[in-house]
This record gives C-alpha cells, sequence and structure tokens, in this order.
C-alpha cells in the first residue's frame, strides 16, 4: 500500500501488528480494501478483546456506561489511532474506502454478538471518519506537545541530562538524589522512547463508536 496517510506510526506498523496477532488476550483480523486490479487502498486491523489488560482501553472505564463495545478498530496501543489509506486518494476516493472499512468492522462485531470502536482517533483521523458515522466522536482526552531536544535518542538522553545536572546545582537536594532520577530517565530504550513521543505529540484523543 505504500506510505499511508497520515502517518502509521509505532503502533500500527507492519512488525507490531504481526506482535499483536500473538497476543492471548484479543482475537485479531483485518478489513482490507481492494481496487479492481487487487491494489490496496485501505485497511485496519480489528481485535475481538477477550481480556484487556489496559484499563485505558477498557470500554467500562473511558466510555459511557451504554457503550459496551469488544471490536476495536485500528490501533490497540500507543493511544495514536486512524484508518491506513493509501496515499494519493481524492476525497470520495478516502470516503468511500472509509465507509467500507466501517461496515466490514461492524459484520465482524456484528458475527460476535457486539459492536466496535475506534479508540484514541487524532483530531484528523476523527474528522476523516465522521461523515460515516452518526454519532459525534467522544473526546477522550488531550495531549500536550512536548517539544524534544535534537533528533534522536542520544540527543534526548543527553538533554535530560544536563537538565538534571542544571537542577542538582540549583537545589538544596543531595546530589545523589538527582544521580538516581537521571539514571532513571536515561535507562530509557529506543522503543519506549519512540512510544512516549509518539503520544507526546499527538493533539486530541477521541473515540468513534457505532
Amino acid at each position: 500500500m505504500g506510505a499511508p496517510r497520515p502517518p502509521a506510526g509505532l503502533y500500527l506498523s507492519h512488525r507490531w501488528l504481526a506482535g499483536e496477532e500473538e497476543d492471548p488476550t484479543a482475537t485479531c483480523a483485518y478489513a482490507l480494501v481492494r481496487d479492481l486490479e487487487g491494489t490496496l487502498l485501505a485497511a485496519a486491523p480489528l481485535y475481538l478483546v477477550r481480556d484487556e489488560p489496559n484499563d485505558s482501553y477498557r470500554p467500562g472505564t473511558v466510555l459511557p456506561p451504554h457503550l459496551r463495545p469488544r471490536v476495536i478498530a485500528g490501533a490497540r496501543r500507543g493511544y495514536h489511532n486512524t484508518p491506513l489509506t493509501a496515499p494519493g486518494l481524492g476525497p470520495d476516493g478516502q470516503d468511500a474506502c472509509l465507509t467500507l472499512l466501517r461496515d466490514a468492522a461492524r459484520r465482524f462485531a456484528d458475527h460476535h454478538g457486539t459492536t466496535h470502536w475506534w479508540p484514541y482517533l487524532t483530531t484528523l483521523a476523527a474528522t476523516r471518519l465522521a461523515p460515516v458515522y452518526p454519532a459525534p466522536a467522544l473526546r477522550l482526552q488531550d495531549d500536550a506537545l512536548i517539544p524534544l531536544p535534537g533528533t534522536g535518542i542520544e540527543d534526548y538522553i543527553s538533554g535530560a541530562a544536563s537538565a538534571c545536572a542544571a537542577n542538582a546545582a540549583t537545589s538544596p537536594l543531595p546530589p545523589s538524589t538527582y544521580a538516581g532520577r537521571c539514571s532513571r530517565t536515561a535507562s530509557r530504550t529506543p522503543e519506549s522512547s519512540s512510544a512516549d513521543t509518539s503520544r507526546a505529540t499527538g493533539t486530541t484523543g477521541t473515540a468513534s463508536t457505532r
């Protein structure tokens, strides 16, 4: 399908989705939209959730009492969700693909006696899906925009260590206290930092439900 629009991010990448297929807490399927030549135009993973370990993805925690969908459409992790569409689609083609993704999610949910939702959509994704869902999206959270130094994890770690050193120089707390805080910050792996960055740079988390 090429580069999706908008950027998919870590939690909709091929490698992450392959790992999610092995998760015993949900059954995974995929909704795919192709043209007559077989070219992939749009896609969304679908998860029938049996046991959700993350409170922030439990309908009973974040949705009104009358909404209890058990199928997640799109990303199941990362607080950053969007349907995947091929670049170059015009407005009509995009709307048609999103309608087909919605219909596929509904059929999958109906088959399992439940409904579906798109948790933590970005503002752009919620706007794109709005025409194909009759109910307005529900606001789940607002994310802060945090500027990160440099261009990679090394720059981030270096900046965090410098900030800790500056705090240690101006605070009455003993240096060992800040050394411990710096070591915890610097020990974060590139993978965990990528996950944090994707959340920090989001704008709005909303949910579309059937």
